[in-house]
Protein backbone atom coordinates (compact mmCIF):
# COMPACT_ATOMS: atom_id res chain seq x y z
CA UNK A 1 0.00 0.00 0.00
CA UNK A 2 1.22 3.48 -0.80
CA UNK A 3 0.66 6.23 1.75
CA UNK A 4 0.03 9.04 1.02
CA UNK A 5 -0.32 8.41 -2.70
CA UNK A 6 0.27 11.96 -3.91
CA UNK A 7 3.66 12.86 -2.41
CA UNK A 8 6.10 10.82 -4.48
CA UNK A 9 7.25 8.56 -1.63
CA UNK A 10 5.65 5.35 -0.57
CA UNK A 11 4.96 3.26 2.47
CA UNK A 12 4.09 -0.42 2.61
CA UNK A 13 2.54 -1.37 5.90
CA UNK A 14 0.87 -3.97 8.01
CA UNK A 15 0.07 -4.49 11.67
CA UNK A 16 2.59 -6.58 13.59
CA UNK A 17 1.85 -10.29 13.65
CA UNK A 18 2.12 -10.37 17.43
CA UNK A 19 0.28 -7.65 19.33
CA UNK A 20 2.25 -8.44 22.51
CA UNK A 21 5.10 -5.98 21.88
CA UNK A 22 5.96 -3.27 24.43
CA UNK A 23 2.72 -3.23 26.37
CA UNK A 24 2.30 -0.35 28.77
CA UNK A 25 2.89 -1.71 32.24
CA UNK A 26 0.07 0.37 33.73
CA UNK A 27 -2.67 -0.42 31.21
CA UNK A 28 -1.41 -3.45 29.28
CA UNK A 29 -2.12 -1.63 26.05
CA UNK A 30 0.55 -1.19 23.35
CA UNK A 31 1.85 2.37 23.29
CA UNK A 32 -0.85 3.89 25.48
CA UNK A 33 -0.01 6.71 27.90
CA UNK A 34 3.71 6.39 27.40
CA UNK A 35 6.49 8.13 25.59
CA UNK A 36 7.35 6.20 22.47
CA UNK A 37 10.99 5.19 22.17
CA UNK A 38 12.38 4.73 18.65
CA UNK A 39 15.71 3.17 17.73
CA UNK A 40 17.10 4.40 14.42
CA UNK A 41 19.69 2.06 12.89
CA UNK A 42 21.33 3.74 9.90
CA UNK A 43 24.96 4.10 8.84
CA UNK A 44 24.30 7.57 7.40
CA UNK A 45 24.41 10.27 10.08
CA UNK A 46 22.34 12.73 8.02
CA UNK A 47 19.49 10.23 7.74
CA UNK A 48 19.58 9.57 11.49
CA UNK A 49 19.53 13.31 12.24
CA UNK A 50 16.55 14.02 9.98
CA UNK A 51 14.49 11.18 11.46
CA UNK A 52 15.59 12.10 14.99
CA UNK A 53 14.48 15.72 14.60
CA UNK A 54 11.12 14.72 13.13
CA UNK A 55 10.40 12.17 15.84
CA UNK A 56 11.51 14.30 18.78
CA UNK A 57 10.22 17.70 17.67
CA UNK A 58 7.00 16.66 15.93
CA UNK A 59 6.19 13.40 17.68
CA UNK A 60 7.61 14.26 21.10
CA UNK A 61 9.17 10.81 21.14
CA UNK A 62 12.44 9.58 22.61
CA UNK A 63 15.03 8.60 20.00
CA UNK A 64 18.17 6.53 20.30
CA UNK A 65 20.56 5.95 17.41
CA UNK A 66 22.96 3.30 16.18
CA UNK A 67 25.35 3.69 13.25
CA UNK A 68 25.24 0.04 12.21
CA UNK A 69 23.58 -3.33 12.64
CA UNK A 70 25.74 -4.75 15.43
CA UNK A 71 25.45 -1.58 17.53
CA UNK A 72 21.72 -1.51 16.80
CA UNK A 73 21.16 -5.04 18.05
CA UNK A 74 23.07 -4.25 21.26
CA UNK A 75 21.04 -1.05 21.81
CA UNK A 76 17.77 -2.85 21.11
CA UNK A 77 18.67 -5.43 23.78
CA UNK A 78 19.56 -2.84 26.39
CA UNK A 79 17.05 -0.05 25.61
CA UNK A 80 13.96 -2.07 24.57
CA UNK A 81 12.59 0.48 22.06
CA UNK A 82 8.93 0.47 21.02
CA UNK A 83 9.86 0.45 17.33
CA UNK A 84 13.00 0.25 15.19
CA UNK A 85 13.63 2.15 11.96
CA UNK A 86 16.20 0.07 10.09
CA UNK A 87 18.21 1.06 7.02
CA UNK A 88 18.39 -1.73 4.46
CA UNK A 89 21.74 -0.92 2.83
CA UNK A 90 24.49 -0.88 5.47
CA UNK A 91 27.95 -2.39 5.87
CA UNK A 92 29.27 -4.67 7.20
CA UNK A 93 25.95 -5.95 8.64
CA UNK A 94 23.09 -5.15 6.26
CA UNK A 95 19.50 -4.50 7.25
CA UNK A 96 18.21 -8.01 6.55
CA UNK A 97 20.99 -9.58 8.64
CA UNK A 98 20.25 -7.08 11.40
CA UNK A 99 16.56 -7.98 11.31
CA UNK A 100 17.40 -11.69 11.50
CA UNK A 101 19.64 -11.03 14.53
CA UNK A 102 16.83 -9.05 16.20
CA UNK A 103 14.27 -11.79 15.50
CA UNK A 104 16.66 -14.46 16.78
CA UNK A 105 16.99 -12.77 20.16
CA UNK A 106 14.26 -13.39 22.75
CA UNK A 107 14.60 -9.86 24.16
CA UNK A 108 14.16 -8.14 20.77
CA UNK A 109 12.12 -10.58 18.69
CA UNK A 110 8.76 -8.80 19.16
CA UNK A 111 9.90 -5.20 18.60
CA UNK A 112 8.28 -3.84 15.42
CA UNK A 113 10.85 -3.13 12.70
CA UNK A 114 10.28 -0.81 9.75
CA UNK A 115 12.78 -0.83 6.90
CA UNK A 116 13.85 2.54 5.52
CA UNK A 117 15.78 2.64 2.27
CA UNK A 118 16.58 4.63 -0.84
CA UNK A 119 16.54 1.31 -2.69
CA UNK A 120 13.15 0.13 -3.83
CA UNK A 121 12.31 -2.93 -1.75
CA UNK A 122 8.97 -3.76 -3.34
CA UNK A 123 10.41 -6.80 -5.10
CA UNK A 124 11.68 -8.10 -1.73
CA UNK A 125 8.58 -7.22 0.31
CA UNK A 126 7.48 -10.84 0.88
CA UNK A 127 10.99 -11.87 1.97
CA UNK A 128 11.20 -8.94 4.40
CA UNK A 129 7.75 -9.60 5.86
CA UNK A 130 8.57 -13.29 6.23
CA UNK A 131 11.74 -12.27 8.10
CA UNK A 132 9.59 -10.22 10.49
CA UNK A 133 9.49 -6.64 9.14
CA UNK A 134 6.27 -4.69 9.74
CA UNK A 135 6.71 -2.16 6.95
CA UNK A 136 8.87 -0.39 4.42
CA UNK A 137 9.43 3.36 4.05
CA UNK A 138 10.96 4.60 0.82
CA UNK A 139 13.49 7.46 1.15
CA UNK A 140 13.14 10.30 0.71
CA UNK A 141 10.09 10.64 2.91
CA UNK A 142 8.36 13.68 4.33
CA UNK A 143 9.90 14.01 7.82
CA UNK A 144 6.93 16.00 9.11
CA UNK A 145 4.74 12.92 8.62
CA UNK A 146 7.18 10.34 10.01
CA UNK A 147 5.50 9.92 13.43
CA UNK A 148 2.11 9.39 11.77
CA UNK A 149 3.57 6.91 9.28
CA UNK A 150 5.08 4.89 12.14
CA UNK A 151 1.76 4.95 14.00
CA UNK A 152 -0.04 3.74 10.85
CA UNK A 153 2.36 0.85 10.39
CA UNK A 154 2.62 -0.34 13.99
CA UNK A 155 -0.48 0.92 15.79
CA UNK A 156 1.83 2.28 18.52
CA UNK A 157 0.55 5.49 20.10
CA UNK A 158 -2.78 5.26 18.32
Amino acid sequence: MFWPPSTGWDINWSRPRNEDYRKNTATGEPGSSMTIKVLIIDDEEDNRQIANLALTMIGGWTVIEADGGEAGVRLAESEKPDVILLDFVMNPMNGLDTLKALRGNSSTEKIPVIFVSTKSLQEREKELRDAGAQGILQKPFNPTQLPEMIKSITGIGS
